[in-house]
């Protein structure tokens, strides 16, 4: 839905999301909720009707929330929505049309400097200047905003927006200034989260990436922060009573065979 509604704008006028009110932004969503609706219940199974049309009014409030969020707009601003990068999936489905609009070739691999990592996805919101220097990318949540508290790397689990950085930088080598942003479209007052210092969250992040690799390679597996939570996927690979003994045993011996990685997990 918000590919669309920002496809849409930007197809009619190229740099119209950037200036669009909230009438043109409510109608864009409008039209693509119709869309998608139709679409999905041609292609999908979808739950009972009272489900369906209240699933489809919350994510309708939802994106024109998202997309309704004004600021200053750069200078002859370009947007793109749900732009895929390193050969991610759902570049197969992109029209020749759209694929011809997007800022860079989607299939192009995208690699973390200082590694052999490669790195794919979707970004949701892309914003350029005219001259292609300065670029916000934003990451849109549909939880709970986190307060006043700033999230930067949140021990590992925040990561979405710098590797949106990653690929703009990568993608797009005449860009200087990247701004890299978490937007809660549900925050009752302020839900814009700007990363302080990009640059600065990069450089650490690609040495967390680097000394992973490292330990990955040397068998290194073990598990870390995150691993006791009851929605990791990779909980099967425990031992038996995990929770009951093997963390309180060897979560000190972790970090310390872990050691390069132990701050990350203590970053907010």
């Amino acid at each position: 839905m918000l590919e669309r509604a920002v496809s849409e704008l930007e197809l009619r006028t190229p740099g119209a999301f950037g200036i669009a009110g909230s009438v043109s932004i409510a109608d864009a969503v409008g039209r693509a909720h119709d869309a998608v609706a139709r679409e999905w219940e041609r292609t999908r199974p979808v739950p009972p009707p009272v489900i369906w049309e209240r699933k489809l009014l919350d994510i309708h409030a939802l994106a024109v929330s998202a997309l309704g969020y004004r600021e200053q707009s750069l200078t002859g601003q370009r947007s793109w929505a749900e732009i895929p990068f390193g050969g991610d999936m759902s570049m197969e489905n992109l029209t020749d049309e759209r694929r011809s609009l997007l800022p860079w070739d989607p299939a192009t691999p995208v690699v973390i400097p200082e590694t052999t990592v490669a790195i794919g996805g979707s970004i949701d919101r892309l914003d350029l200047d005219e001259a292609g220097t300065i670029a916000r990318v934003t990451d849109y949540k549909s939880g709970k905003p986190p307060g006043k508290k700033q999230p930067i790397l949140k021990g590992g689990a925040e990561l979405q927006r710098c590797l949106y950085a990653y690929a703009v930088r990568s993608l797009v080598p005449a860009v200087k200034d990247v701004q890299a942003r978490l937007l809660f479209p549900r925050a009752e007052e302020e839900g814009l989260y700007p990363l302080a210092d990009p640059a600065d969250v990069l450089t650490s992040l690609a040495g967390f990436i680097i000394a992973a690799q490292r330990f990955a390679i040397a068998g290194n597996m073990l598990p870390g922060a995150g691993a006791q939570d009851d929605y990791n996927d990779l909980a099967f690979a425990l031992p038996g009573g995990a929770k009951e003994s093997y963390f309180e045993l060897k979560s000190s011996l972790i970090a310390e065979r872990l050691a390069e990685l132990s701050p990350l997990w203590g970053l907010e």
